[in-house]
């Protein structure tokens, strides 16, 4: 049997938040980072359900606004899994997987898959997802 697909934006949005949370310090094989179901919504629909994971600021910097329409992003890993991230990642992992669709086009090898520890921290954010952005600069 297969999943059924969401039809509604509200549906897309429980389905996105039923999935795991990426787990911080551990070594991921990530074999591949998208869009979840290649669909967008409005952020007030992820606001509402969970005000605080999806606040509209995050370390004094706006994020979202309501009515802004966001493609919610998972990341896949060599187990078969596939997990939902912070809404803070969404944007450069938007630009990671364009960008490596953009390497497919042009014949050139993808980035994944890769190995690389997740080390989410409140103060240092971002440094899995900029190993992975590098990757894409190599050639």
């Amino acid at each position: 049997m297969t999943e059924q697909m969401p039809v509604t934006e509200q549906e897309l949005v429980d389905a996105y938040l039923a999935l795991p949370i990426l787990p911080v310090f551990h070594m991921i094989y990530i074999i591949d980072i998208k869009p979840f179901r290649h669909a967008s919504c409005a952020y007030q629909l992820f606001h509402e359900k969970d005000p605080i994971e999806f606040s509209h600021m995050k370390h004094n910097e706006l994020l979202f606004h309501d009515k802004e329409r966001v493609v919610p992003m998972v990341l896949c890993d060599g187990l078969g899994k596939t997990y939902r991230v912070a809404p803070e990642f969404w944007n450069t992992m938007v630009h990671i997987y364009e960008k490596n669709t953009l390497r497919q086009m042009n014949g050139k090898s993808i980035i994944f898959p890769i190995n690389i520890l997740i080390d989410e921290t409140l103060y240092n954010r971002c440094n899995w997802l900029s190993a992975v952005y590098e990757q894409l600069a190599r050639d």
